[in-house]
């Protein structure tokens, strides 16, 4: 493991960082009631890089990505303007929207059998066989988001999780900064990865977060400790999928912490009791 280590140690960092960074932003859009968007928003982002791969070639893969990221910008907007225009039954449309868009991208691999690969791919990811261009422009984009956020949203630090999260931030912003982690994560590390380590971690702790710095805190070190645990796993044993397992390796982490919380605050409330 050790020689492998060696040998994928930027794959590594980058994948690390950039679970730190989905996790960071995913706090944000838990808060603000937006995971359901991501869902079908995210199956936007594999038909785009699909389309994307159609017509502009594999090769060019920096024009892919701006395509994709577009397509993912704009469906963003729109789906957060169609999600506040419903009254009800938010939940069902997304989801509805996203068994289309599923459709749509095996239809698309049907039709275009070349592309079924990179259909799998887009959904478990494949960071091991990154290029070095790819992991540089995926460390750019990491730098970007959490300059703008650490600077966004450093002086909440302190204040209750309601209050530091609020409701002031603009909708156009934070639907860049989701839009291009998105686009860069289901790029590499796949669409299972992203929306996970964006809505998990938070959805989870949420309910056990005193504040804003503990919320955060909490929150980085699941993802930290979840995606370096699963990379480790799979560089160990050949058989397990890098991305797949990181994902595993969160869900169990993120069950393990909220029966151990919810069993701490059961018997905290018995003593007070």
């Amino acid at each position: 493991m050790i020689e492998a280590l060696e040998f994928y140690w930027p794959a590594v960092i980058v994948a690390i960082l950039f679970a730190l960074t989905l996790s960071y932003t995913g706090v944000h859009l838990v808060a603000r009631k937006q995971a359901l968007i991501l869902i079908p928003q995210a199956q936007v982002t594999v038909i785009s890089i699909l389309v994307g791969i159609l017509f502009f070639h594999e090769e060019e893969n920096l024009v892919v990505m701006v395509f994709s990221f577009l397509m993912t910008f704009v469906s963003g907007i729109v789906l957060y303007r169609f999600s506040q225009s419903l009254k009800g039954f938010r939940a069902e449309w997304m989801l509805g929207l996203f068994f289309v868009l599923m459709a749509i991208g095996h239809s698309l691999t049907r039709f275009f059998p070349i592309l079924e690969s990179h259909f799998h791919q887009s959904f478990q990811g494949d960071i091991v066989t990154a290029s070095n261009k790819s992991l540089l422009m995926a460390s750019i984009i990491i730098s970007f988001t959490i300059l703008v956020l650490v600077k966004r949203f450093n002086k909440e630090r302190f204040l209750s999780f309601e209050l530091a999260i609020g409701k002031n931030q603009k909708q156009l912003i934070f639907n860049l900064i989701v839009s291009l982690i998105l686009t860069i994560g289901v790029y590499l590390l796949g669409s299972a990865f992203s929306v996970s380590f964006l809505i998990l971690p938070s959805l989870l702790i949420a309910r056990f977060s005193k504040s804003y710095l503990n919320h955060i805190t909490m929150v980085l070190m699941v993802s930290f400790l979840s995606s370096l645990s699963g990379f480790l796993l799979s560089l160990e044993f050949s058989f397990l999928a890098t991305t797949p397992t990181m994902v595993l390796m969160l869900i169990v982490i993120c069950v393990f912490i909220g029966a151990f919380f919810t069993k701490y605050f059961a018997h905290s409330n018995m003593q007070d009791g």
